[in-house]
């Protein structure tokens, strides 16, 4: 690849990349440290999910095992954020 054409890749991919909607997570009343424990939580939850998949990663189709395992993971990600009364939004949370 020519080197203007490798940087005009790069310079349309950060553009796009700033367009694109974001997921924001909103709980009435809570702080931002309410967030950031609330996802580190959620996170490992989903990390100790993704072990019910180890077979599958190890089986001859390995992208079909990690797209469940990732799939499942995030789920449990969400869901583990509601549980706790956040809720998600496209780009801004309700004022």
């Amino acid at each position: 690849m020519k080197p203007v054409l490798a940087v005009a890749s790069v310079a349309l991919a950060l553009v796009l990349s700033a367009c694109a909607s974001q997921t924001v997570w909103h709980k009435e009343g809570a702080e931002e440290e309410d967030l950031r424990l609330a996802q580190r939580t959620c996170s490992r939850e989903a990390e100790r999910y993704g072990f019910a998949f180890e077979g599958a990663r190890n089986a001859d189709d390995t992208t079909a095992g990690e797209r469940r395992a990732g799939s499942a993971g995030g789920g449990v990600y969400r869901e583990c954020m509601e549980r706790q009364g956040w809720r998600r939004y496209r780009d801004t949370a309700p004022r």
